[in-house]
């Protein structure tokens, strides 16, 4: 149940991270009231007219208004009526004046140029009825209604050549991100989801005497995995790129290697290294020691038993090479590497008659006891069985990846 527990929270938030960032990349309309009148008369009146003008500058140089319209449109205009166009000019025209506008037309809005315009699917109705008339990017279209008001229609197609690495969406200004982003009011259910499976999947019971991890040292350990080494890791390249998809298809696939590798290492250390410790028990019997987990359980007798010692978990030697090397080359991360190198937790060991150390995890790199009994406890009641204690410190290097294990004396060093 505690890889079932760890496997569904994985998938739980990875696919949280996934929809965040995925876009269907629908087509988009973007619609702005055009005052053409107000602009007509602005350039009449402008004083000496240059090529910079608004207004043409030929022999033939329109002097009217219509013909200043027919120039500006490019004869694309489309005469529109009905309930839903009025809704839509009506809408626009409250919203761009200031007069109250609705909460969904404040949605509409760019974040980075709330003057740009307003953004709808060019699926929703009415706009679907222009698809005959809109079909490439940037293709423009001027609505003109009964009353004589004017919408300036952009046609926006989207495609993976329109996300740059680094600066994701490549349009100015991005539209709302509820729009490209349509699965992103999915995303906090499915977090609350995977909170709720780790919470309320069942949890094997502990003996009451029994010794196991603290409930805070399991759960720390699994909101570091899923959140640093999980989660991060797998939408970064998303980040990066402004897409899911997008990573596929764009430059952003190189960057996969680099990040998906560091998340993978966080789902084979949160589904197969954590639920050793959550399952993880001691129980003390009057005749030995028997050890459960969910790869099964160990019994070790009293009688077996030559020694207990303290022990010092250090890192591999390999660990602290590779932290020197990129500590000297001054590479970006070498200070946190080099000192995840240094880190030691305590342990006990108990050495058997046969030539192998059961050691047991006792402590985080901080001193504080992960176990709910302290270790005090566990060699006093060694004492009691007549389980002697050997002087000096014995030293295992390993990166502590589990709450228990078994080793050679040969294998150990003494300090």
């Amino acid at each position: 149940m505690e890889f079932i527990r760890r496997l569904a929270l994985t998938v739980l938030i990875c696919s949280a991270g996934w929809l965040f960032f995925y876009t269907p990349l629908s087509p988009l309309i973007r619609v702005k009231p055009v005052d053409f009148a107000a602009e007509f008369k602005k350039e009449s009146q402008r004083p000496g007219r240059t090529s910079g003008s608004l207004l043409p500058h030929s022999s033939n140089t329109p002097t009217n208004y219509e013909q200043y319209v027919a120039y500006k449109t490019e004869g694309k205009v489309l005469k529109v009526k009905g309930n839903e166009w009025e809704t839509i000019f009506q809408n626009t025209g409250t919203a761009k004046n200031n007069r109250g506008a609705s909460k969904d037309m404040q949605r509409r809005t760019s974040p980075q140029y709330r003057g740009a315009g307003f953004y709808f699917y060019a699926s929703e109705p009415p706009f679907n009825s222009l698809k005959d008339r809109l079909n490439k990017h940037l293709d423009t279209l001027y609505l003109l209604d009964p009353a004589g008001q004017y919408l300036k229609a952009d046609y926006k197609v989207y495609s993976y050549s329109s996300f740059q690495i680094g600066s994701g969406l490549s349009d100015y200004p991005d539209p709302p991100s509820w729009l490209m982003y349509p699965y992103r009011k999915y995303v906090l259910w499915i977090i609350l989801a995977a909170i709720v499976f780790y919470i309320f999947l069942p949890k094997k019971k502990k003996g009451k005497d029994s010794i196991h991890f603290k409930t805070w040292f399991i759960a720390g350990n699994d909101i570091c995995f899923v959140v640093l080494l999980i989660a991060l890791p797998f939408v970064a390249p998303m980040a990066i790129m402004g897409g899911a998809a997008q990573v596929f298809f764009t430059e952003g696939i190189f960057l996969l290697p680099v990040f998906w590798l560091i998340a993978l290492i966080g789902v084979w250390g949160l589904v197969f290294i954590m639920p050793r410790f959550a399952s993880f028990e001691i129980k003390m019997t009057n005749e030995g020691i028997k050890a459960v987990d969910v790869r099964g359980e160990k019994f070790y007798r009293f009688k077996d038993m030559e020694y207990f010692q303290w022990i010092t978990f250090k890192r591999p030697r390999w660990m602290i090479f590779f932290a020197w090397i990129f500590l000297l080359a001054g590479r970006r991360g070498s200070i946190s590497f080099f000192i995840l190198s240094t880190l030691t937790h305590a342990g006990i060991g108990i050495g058997l008659k046969d030539g192998i150390l059961f050691y047991i995890n006792t402590s985080n790199p901080m001193g504080q006891s992960v176990l709910n009994q302290k270790a005090g406890q566990i060699a006093e009641a060694l004492r009691s069985k007549g389980v002697v204690e050997k002087e000096g410190e014995a030293i295992i290097r390993s990166m502590g990846l589990e709450p228990a294990g078994i080793r050679s004396k040969d294998k150990t060093d003494l300090s």
